[in-house]
Parts: C-alpha cells; structure tokens; sequence
C-alpha cells in the first residue's frame, strides 16, 4: 500500500466534491401563497368574462307568455237622440293559451271616454272561427278562445285628456282566481281619438237637431222633400248632403203658418264622387236654416232613395255630354 503523502506536499491529490446542478431549491410556503391568489383571480376573471360575452350574444332571457290574451274591437256606434251622448257595442276576444279551462267571470269599462257601466250582450255568431261565445261567466277552453260582447255608454263631448290613440276606453277581464286581464284596443279604438272619432265619422251634421221628413220623391233632376219642424218665418238659406251641394230650387221661405213645408231640389253641383265628406254615400240633407239669427244646421234624415239619387245624379253631371 502506498502511505499517503505528507500534508503539505505539491503532489498531494486533489479532494473533489459533487454538486448536484439538476436540482432546485424547493420554493417556501410564503413564495407559492402570492401564485396561487394570483391564478384564482384570473380563473374567476375569466370566468366572468366569458358569462358577460355569453349575456352579450344571447341577450336576457325572454319573459314567460301570457297564460290569456284579449283584445277589444269596435263593432258601431250610435248616437243618441239629442246628439250629445251615445252608446258603443265592443266585441272583447280572448285567447286561452294555458293547458287548462279559464272561466271569465267579469268585465268592467273605464277611461275617459266611458259614460257609465257597461252591459253585457249576446255576442254576435257569425264568423266567431270556433270561439265560444255567450253572456257571463264564459268558460274559454284551454287552447281555445271566447267572446264577449258589451254595451258602453260614451261621453264625448269635450277633448279627451290622453288624446285618443287607444286610451278612451280601458276594457279589463276578470277571470278564475282574481287574474285580470287588460283588452288591447284595435282598429278604430286604437286610431286617434278612438270610439269618439268613430263617432263623429259615423254621425252627420246637424243629427242633434232633427226635423222629420213627411214624404220624399225623386225624378232625374230634381226632388220634392216635405219637411215638419222647422219655424214658420225661418229661411233655408242652404242645403247639403255631408259636404256636396244640392241646389235649392223652391221653398226656402214658407208660404204661410204651415207646419209643414215643401222643398224642391235640384241635382247635385258637378262632379265625380261617389261619397261625401264623412266617407259615406249620405241618406240624409244638412238644411242651413236661418230664423233671424245666424244659421244653424238641422238634419233631415231621408232614407236610402235619397243615396241612389244623389249617386245617378251624379253620375250624370261627370258624363261628357
């Protein structure tokens, strides 16, 4: 064996020593607990985010349907006899999209526009397209639908304070259990002005203060019209037909205390309409009648015979001969 060398020697063998360079030195628990905050932050950013992308794209959930659905129309209007206050039949319909029977058991009318309580009517069969129909309490089978019918006095006179537009009249249905359902206005009640426009269109001039008509007849080119009412020293200063002009031939001034008095009238001015000004082919003449004051309007109302004249007549003025 060889002895070893002396401390201190210039050929004594080298001591080396072996470092492992692939290991780490494991990191602290006070280094990883700031990693891992910061990971969970942008793992819940992220999913944030893509929630609010996810909203963007398909927007808000839509609202469940309505169980029963209604709509209210406007069937006529008539006009009372002193021309101030008037009635309008309504046809309210339901549709019941549940998978049970409903049962209406009430039907109230408000707005502005409403004169009173309402009175519920036979509904009208024709062209009802399998709904039920009939007074109430109705039953509306489920996926099905019924019709009510109502009768509601109108105030109109004076400017409705919403302005129209389907707000006059607020027609609202109570069903089984307390639910109330609101009737959407259509067509006429949903125009401006609503059931009070309809009203004024389907009323004529001077409809709040008739006189009676005895007798009409009608010839090609003229008409004779006896008429009761009208004061004795009055003037007819001018007749009309909702807007066209019908001459007055003989009769503006009574031949004496008769109470009633003949009017003899000549075919319509010229022209090729075949309506007036309330849309309508008239069956009634506005006389302009002056009893010492300024005229006033006053309705004759004729018949159907008056219509065919006025329409032949002209006719005949457009001809070109």
């Amino acid at each position: 064996m060889t002895p070893p060398a002396p401390a201190g020697r210039a050929d004594a063998a080298p001591v080396l020593a072996e470092v492992d360079l692939d290991s780490a030195t494991e990191a602290s628990p006070a280094r990883r607990r700031p990693l891992l905050a910061a990971a969970t932050v942008v793992a819940v950013l992220t999913l944030v985010v893509a929630a609010a992308l996810r909203s963007e794209v398909s927007g808000p959930p839509a609202p469940p349907a309505p169980a029963v659905t209604a709509w209210v129309a406007l069937r006529s209007v008539a006009p009372a006899a002193d021309g101030r206050a008037a009635t309008a039949d309504l046809v309210v319909t339901l549709a019941n999209h549940g998978t049970g029977d409903r049962t209406v058991s009430g039907l109230a009318v408000g707005g502005p526009r409403s004169g009173g309580a309402a009175t519920t009517l036979e509904p009208p069969r024709t062209d009802t397209r399998g709904a039920t129909s009939g007074p109430l309490p109705l039953l509306v089978p489920a996926a099905g639908s019924g019709l009510v019918a109502v009768r509601e006095p109108l105030a109109c006179s004076g400017k409705s304070p919403t302005g129209g537009s389907g707000a006059d009249l607020d027609v609202r249905l109570t069903l089984d259990g307390g639910d109330v359902v609101t009737a959407v206005p259509v067509g006429a009640l949903a125009a401006t002005d609503g059931v009070c426009g309809a009203l004024r269109t389907a009323t004529p001039d001077g409809a709040a203060s008739p006189v009676e008509v005895v007798s009409a007849r009608f010839s090609g080119r003229t008409a004779q019209l006896r008429v009761s009412g009208l004061p004795a020293g009055a003037t007819v200063v001018g007749v009309g037909a909702d807007g066209w002009v019908v001459p007055l031939l003989d009769g503006a001034t009574a031949a004496g205390p008769a109470t009633t008095r003949t009017l003899t009238l000549g075919r319509p001015a010229p022209g090729c309409a075949d309506t007036g000004s309330r849309g309508v082919v008239p069956i009634g003449l506005q006389l302009r009648v002056s009893d010492g004051g300024p005229p006033v309007t006053r309705y004759a109302d004729v018949g159907p015979d008056l219509a065919r004249w006025l329409v032949d007549a002209r006719a005949g003025a457009c001809d070109p001969a």
